[in-house]
C-alpha cells in the first residue's frame, strides 16, 4: 500500500515538472507555434512544408486577433474561412488547403496535450466543384516545340526539357531537380530519389526510345 502511494506522488510529481503542464493554460499562439514545428523538424518534415504552416499560421493569427493559445476557439475558425472567402477572395480550393495546415497544427497540439480541445474538431472542409483538366492537342503541342531556337544554347536546353518531361511524364520540379546521375542510359530509365519526390517514394521512370 505505501509503495503504492510513492508510485502515485512519483507519478504528480512527475506531471507537476512536465513543462507542457506548465504552459497549458498561459501559451501564446506563437510558442504554441514553435512547439508543432519543433516536433515537426524531428520528424523530417521538409523546411517547405514548414514554411508554409509559418505562413499559414501567421495568417489565421492576424484575421483571429487572439494572443493565446487557449483562447482560440470554433467561431474564430469560422471568421478565418470568411475572411478567406470574402474580403480576400480565395477560392474554397486554397482555403482548404490552408485549412489543413491550420488542422495539422491544431490537432497535434492536442495530441500533445499542449491544448484539451482543438477548436477544428468540428470544422469540415468547403465543397469544390471538379475541376477540369486542361490538356494539350498534338497540334498545339508541335506549336510549342517549333517557336524553340534550338540553334542556340539555351532554346535546346528549353527543347530536351521540355521534350523530357513530355515524354517521361515528369512534375516541374522533378525536371528542374533532374541529375546526371539520375540517368540510367543502360537500361533506359530514370532514377528519382524520394528525396525528389513529392510522396518522398522512388519513383523510375522509363525513357521511351522515341
Amino acid at each position: 500500500m505505501e509503495r503504492m502511494r510513492r508510485r502515485n506522488r512519483a507519478i504528480v510529481k512527475s506531471r507537476e515538472i512536465d513543462p507542457r503542464n506548465k504552459i497549458n493554460h498561459g501559451i501564446t499562439v506563437n510558442e504554441a507555434l514553435e512547439i508543432v514545428m519543433r516536433i515537426y523538424e524531428s520528424e523530417g518534415y521538409r523546411s517547405r512544408t514548414i514554411n508554409d504552416y509559418r505562413k499559414f499560421w501567421a495568417e489565421f493569427i492576424s484575421i483571429v486577433n487572439k494572443q493565446l493559445i487557449t483562447d482560440v476557439y470554433h467561431d474564430d475558425l469560422h471568421t478565418y474561412i470568411h475572411h478567406l472567402l470574402h474580403p480576400r477572395k480565395r477560392s474554397p480550393v486554397t482555403v482548404n488547403i490552408r485549412l489543413s495546415a491550420i488542422r495539422a497544427i491544431f490537432n497535434r497540439l492536442h495530441k500533445e496535450e499542449i491544448i484539451s480541445i482543438s477548436p477544428v474538431e468540428r470544422i469540415r472542409k468547403l465543397k469544390t466543384d471538379e475541376q477540369r483538366i486542361f490538356t494539350l492537342t498534338d497540334h498545339q503541342i508541335k506549336r510549342l516545340f517549333s517557336v524553340i531556337d534550338k540553334d542556340s544554347f539555351a532554346g535546346y536546353r528549353d527543347y530536351c526539357a521540355l521534350l523530357t518531361a513530355l515524354k517521361c511524364g515528369l512534375r516541374s520540379n522533378e525536371l528542374h531537380s533532374l541529375e546526371i546521375k539520375d540517368l540510367d542510359l543502360d537500361n533506359s530509365v530514370i532514377l528519382l530519389p524520394g528525396a525528389k519526390n513529392k510522396n518522398r517514394k522512388t519513383r523510375t521512370v522509363r525513357c521511351p526510345e522515341k
